[in-house]
């Protein structure tokens, strides 16, 4: 074999070495990161079982409190379930609104093995919304997601006409984009442009919807409600600047930024200013707090 055959036969080989190594590493990305675990209800919650309309059975939470003026579908983000939305549901009952948080496909205590970053979750958001609003007929439903779970919404909303409003929480603005923040977060100069360039090529094996997993486009599609974004102006994963991209594609959108807050902040609103900003949305859409279920020690 000649000089130049065996270096185009090298150069096949690292090439596709190069894309099974991308392909395996985003194939495995997207699988369950955690077994299986049961999610108990806590005290005052019931347990729920739902169904998407795929099929995918899921796990949630429902309670409602006496005189509620609203409901929240709890989404939370990537790795999480609905056991990390439990301090934010607390709070909410607390201040008259009932609550359904879900866990979604790929987490806690739901089916399913495959996990596309929302993409298959607004399926999940869809059937919790749904299961909402079958419980409370009478209350207007917002869907309220973290991340993973506000990509999900975006996704869903589409679908969703009926809901009151939605609150959106360090919600990235594309997929590509969000990856390429993690491998530099996570991995040196140089290796890091080169795992990300593998995940990119294999990734599109792995995940064929990967070029529709961008909320700040699909966000031109959510019906015209109110939103609310919230992002962490410490957050290198989904800073500010996705939530505005996501913003400028809604009709009726406001952003609040959070000084200091970082990703690992999004499953609970940290100061009373902040919860006010949120209680004064939810109270535009048409769900008025109810002062008597107010917490002054927050």
């Amino acid at each position: 074999m000649q000089r130049w055959q065996w270096a185009a036969a090298i150069g096949t080989g690292l090439a596709v070495a190069y894309l099974a190594v991308g392909y395996l590493a985003a194939w495995r990305l997207t699988r369950r990161a955690a077994a299986w675990h049961e999610e108990p209800a806590p005290a005052g919650y019931e347990a729920l079982r739902l169904r998407a309309r795929d099929g995918v059975g899921l796990g949630a939470w429902w309670r409602r409190p006496a005189e509620a003026s609203g409901v929240l579908v709890l989404v939370h983000g990537n790795g999480a379930s609905r056991s990390e939305m439990r301090a934010v549901a607390d709070a909410l009952c607390r201040d008259g609104y009932a609550v359904l948080p879900v866990t979604v496909r790929a987490h806690g205590d739901s089916e399913g093995e495959r996990n596309d970053i929302g993409w298959s979750a607004r399926l999940d958001v869809i059937a919790a919304a749904e299961e909402a609003r079958r419980r409370a007929p009478d209350l207007p439903v917002v869907v309220y997601g973290v991340s993973l779970g506000a990509a999900a919404a975006v996704f869903a909303a589409p679908e969703l006409a009926w809901v009151r409003g939605f609150v959106l929480l360090g919600v990235f603005s594309e997929l590509r984009t969000a990856v390429r923040r993690r491998t530099r977060r996570y991995l040196p100069w140089g290796v890091e442009a080169l795992a990300y360039g593998a995940l990119r090529t294999g990734g599109v094996l792995a995940l064929p919807e990967l070029l529709q997993i961008a909320p700040a486009r699909e966000a031109s599609h959510m019906p015209p409600v109110p939103v609310l974004l919230v992002a962490g102006g410490a957050d290198d994963r989904a800073p500010a600047s996705d939530s505005r991209l996501v913003a400028a594609a809604i009709a009726d959108a406001e952003v609040l930024v959070v000084p200091g807050w970082n990703h690992e902040d999004l499953d609970t609103f940290p100061t009373r200013s902040e919860w006010t900003r949120l209680t004064e949305f939810l109270e535009r859409v048409g769900a008025p707090s109810n002062p008597r279920h107010e917490d002054d020690s927050r």
